[in-house]
């Protein structure tokens, strides 16, 4: 079984010389599955990289996501399940691991190229499955699917689970039903992370959650959590809003 490590700041583990190495290796498995494609490997955009960047494998984080890292890094610190929509290269979810070794995942992905302009997440995103099962035994679940046929489904098959944050990062015009799906699940306080919160079909979608009074935006600075434009997160609100 893989060491668990335990990091009290989102600085001190991206300085840990064993974190780094988890990361190459994660990132090699990636470039690994790519081999037997006629084009030039890379990724979708993610938390850590940009969008089809060639050198993902040998090059440092985006610095302009550092925020959204810090943030997801203290989320997970403080929850015990988290359900991620669009696991594409298993960055977040690895980030997420890597902050809470009592942190248990569920990743739901469509894993196939369904725009030309993708990059290889057929080829890419199994490989990130198998890696983060293999590197954080027993703490993940993975789904390959469309969310809004699997998050249904999922819901029905486990009345009894409860999730405490839920990472809306796939398609960008699905996450009011997205929630809507899973939210007999949500704990009443849990999280809502909406990505590209800065676009127009995800902003879209959280004026009609705020509306409907399903969920709000709330201030997590104690938490260390702190504002970013394109990163939204929500407070899951109870029946009576």
């Amino acid at each position: 079984m893989t060491h668990e490590y335990s990091y009290d700041s989102y600085e001190e583990m991206i300085a840990d010389p064993m974190w780094r190495k988890r990361l190459l290796s994660l990132n090699s498995a990636l470039l690994n599955s790519m081999k037997s494609i006629e084009e030039v490997p890379s990724l979708n955009g993610n938390l850590f990289y940009r969008h089809k960047d060639p050198e993902f494998c040998q090059n440092d984080m985006i610095q302009r996501f550092e925020t959204k890292r810090k943030n997801f890094f203290y989320l997970a610190k403080h929850v015990s399940t988290l359900l991620e929509v669009g696991v594409n290269g298993g960055h977040s979810l690895f980030l997420a691991l890597s902050s809470n070794p009592l942190l248990n995942v569920i990743g739901i992905d469509v894993a196939e190229k369904l725009h030309a302009s993708w990059a290889p997440v057929d080829k890419y995103v199994p490989a990130a499955y198998k890696w983060l099962k293999r590197e954080f035994p027993n703490r993940c679940i993975f789904i390959k699917g469309h969310s809004l046929i699997e998050l249904p489904k999922f819901a029905l098959e486990n009345p009894t689970m409860t999730i405490d944050a839920i990472h809306l990062d796939g398609s960008k015009d699905t996450h009011l039903r997205e929630l809507l799906a899973i939210l007999p699940l949500m704990k009443k306080g849990g999280f809502a992370v909406f990505d590209d919160a800065n676009t127009q079909s995800v902003g879209k979608s959280l004026s009609q959650i705020k509306s409907l009074n399903i969920a709000r935006p709330r201030d997590l600075s104690h938490l260390g959590i702190e504002a970013t434009p394109g990163h939204r997160i929500f407070s899951i609100l109870d029946a009576s809003g």
